[in-house]
């Protein structure tokens, strides 16, 4: 089938970073003034024709231009690679008086549940505890949050802590060298590598069950999906 010119088809693609915060990246055909955004695992589809720029922008990322290619328009997938914004905090030391605690004072006669900073975060937006799943309090304040959509942006915030925490252990159980050399991941994409089987259900299960026999299976055949992916 012959296509004009200027006719428009459709481009497919995948971000490729060093993070879980995948979900949501803006794209955009600046010839067209057309965009998109991102899933979960960072793919993307929008129209386009051979030569439109194509601009990528996140909060977190650095923003990227690329030119779409007749490959592009057909059965390859256009791989984006972003770097992360690198932003700058003051120092705050704060001294730490952690075996202190309402229990060891008497206060209470149940140890306090160990909350996360996120799910803080959210259970005082909501007066939602995340953990146990029951209502503990309720004011005005949580009900503005929920109409304003604060909320929901500290779920997400929660779900990206849990996809960073899942991170550092899939770091620990499998580093850089048993990934290069067994597994054979081009090393610019270790990281990215990490990420992207952090979103495969199976394989997060088996980590999370501490089952490292089968986890190790696991992360052979999401090796060889991802190598093909990135050859292709």
């Amino acid at each position: 089938m012959i296509f004009a010119q200027d006719s428009l088809k459709i481009c497919k693609g995948r971000i490729l970073a060093q993070t879980a915060q995948l979900e949501g990246i803006h794209v955009i055909n600046l010839q067209t003034k057309r965009g998109t955004t991102t899933d979960q695992r960072g793919n993307f589809s929008l129209f386009a024709r051979k030569n439109d720029t194509l601009l990528f922008s996140a909060v977190h990322l650095q923003g990227v231009e690329k030119i779409v290619e007749t490959i592009h328009l057909q059965d390859e997938i256009l791989l984006v690679k972003m770097e992360l914004t690198i932003s700058q905090l003051n120092e705050v030391v704060l001294q730490s008086y952690s075996k202190i605690n309402a229990y060891d004072l008497g206060i209470v006669s149940q140890k306090p549940k160990n909350h996360s900073p996120a799910e803080r975060k959210y259970k005082a937006a909501t007066g939602y505890d995340a953990r146990i799943g029951l209502a503990t309090s309720f004011s005005a304040d949580p009900l503005l949050n929920l109409l304003s959509g604060r909320s929901a942006m500290l779920k997400k915030e929660m779900e990206v802590e849990r996809k960073e925490n899942l991170f550092e252990k899939i770091k620990y159980l499998f580093d850089d060298t048993f990934l290069v050399k067994k597994l054979i991941i081009p090393l610019e994409y270790l990281n990215a590598f990490r990420f992207y089987i952090i979103e495969d259900s199976k394989f997060v299960r088996t980590l999370l069950a501490n089952n490292t026999t089968l986890a190790t299976f696991l992360i052979g055949e999401l090796a060889e999906e991802y190598k093909k992916m990135l050859n292709e």
